[in-house]
């Protein structure tokens, strides 16, 4: 599972007064989601960095590690969210079939918050949003991200903490640099020399969480058994971390520990407080076990819960042909292939084992 993250150098500047943060509207985070949605399917680049409210990140990274008196921390935030590729690596988390949808929106502590999913051939991942309004432009102030199981200010703030912490400015810039010259060879799918390269890096930078997600998000696209090897330093570090659980799924399902996948998938569920999607997960975990009975009924439960997802329809096809439901596999089909993001080699390959499907 590829995951997504926010790769970013940047500093914190809290030395001159700035306007003052204000509450968004409940319909003011509904319009903001909608439109978040919209950018996505249309692929528009720099989507964090056009969303996010530079002042109201910065005012939390520098609260998280009570950092104070660094220059150019705005602009740095903002160079930095520009340069991480972002948009690139949801693009191609979600690929050409893929979704990126809201959903819940909800208060916390007086604050609009919207949970966003991205799915596709690169995996999924959670994006729950911290919403806030500044001088009348509505965006996200901080976003905890499922994948890495901690907000982006606590993500950054560490990071930048540990770089000033152990590192001369000389130094602190050639790290920045090998950061950038990674993000580039992983850019163009040179990802063995990525690999070399972020091994290279000193262990206090690749043992932050930032380190340990870019090095996982490399490793998912090598050898399967170096892709489980990172997973399972993912568990030993953070496993008592709720949103990591997101991650061990994949490790769950490749060394076939069915009940701790479930237990996983529970865990996701359990803190978004419930998303139906997820059934989804339970369907491929019940394939695997062999239970059709079990997988069918989560797959036709998507089918209700997330009618526009193509994947559990197709399940259901193949699970009917199977059984020679033909009446229930030619249902479930249609209704494939009425959906927008339905595979073409999917549907042309199945029409031409089962003819009856053409009718």
């Amino acid at each position: 599972m590829k995951q997504l993250l926010p790769l970013v150098l940047c500093t914190v500047l809290l030395a001159y007064c700035r306007p003052a943060e204000q509450k968004a509207s409940k319909e003011e985070a509904a319009a903001f989601a909608k439109e978040m949605e919209t950018a996505v399917l249309k692929r528009r680049p720099n989507i964090l960095g056009n969303s996010i409210i530079i002042q109201a990140l910065a005012d939390r990274i520098a609260r998280e590690k009570k950092m104070k008196d660094m220059d150019d921390v705005e602009r740095g935030i903002a160079k930095g969210f520009k340069n991480s590729d972002f948009d690139k690596n949801l693009y191609a988390l979600i690929g050409e079939n893929g979704s990126f949808e809201k959903v819940k929106q909800y208060e916390k502590d007086g604050t609009q918050r919207i949970i966003f999913r991205a799915y596709g051939d690169g995996g999924m991942n959670y994006f729950d949003m911290e919403i806030t309004k500044l001088e009348g432009k509505v965006g996200i102030a901080d976003m905890f991200v499922y994948a890495s199981g901690e907000n982006i200010s606590k993500s950054l703030a560490l990071f930048v903490n540990t770089l000033i912490a152990e590192t001369s400015e000389t130094k602190a810039e050639q790290t920045a640099e090998a950061f950038d010259g990674i993000k580039r060879l992983m850019a163009k799918k040179n990802y063995e020399q990525a690999k070399k390269e972020f091994d290279m890096l000193p262990a206090y930078i690749r043992g932050t969480k930032v380190g340990d997600m870019l090095n996982l998000q490399i490793s998912s696209e090598l050898d399967e058994g170096t892709y489980i090897k990172e997973i399972e330093k993912i568990e030993r570090k953070y496993s008592g971390e709720p949103g990591v659980q997101l991650i061990l799924i994949d490790l769950y399902f490749l060394r076939k520990e069915y009940n701790k996948a479930l237990g996983a998938i529970n865990a996701v569920d359990s803190m978004i407080d419930k998303d139906p999607f997820l059934d989804y997960y339970r369907g491929l975990l019940y394939n695997v076990k062999e239970e059709s009975g079990k997988a069918i009924e989560y797959f036709e439960n998507v089918t209700k819960s997330n009618p526009g997802f193509p994947g559990a329809y197709a399940e259901l096809v193949a699970h009917y042909l199977e059984k020679n439901d033909n009446e229930k596999a030619a249902l479930y089909f249609s209704k494939y292939k009425g959906l927008r993001n339905a595979s073409q080699d999917l549907i042309t390959t199945y029409e031409s084992l089962y003819p009856f499907l053409k009718e």
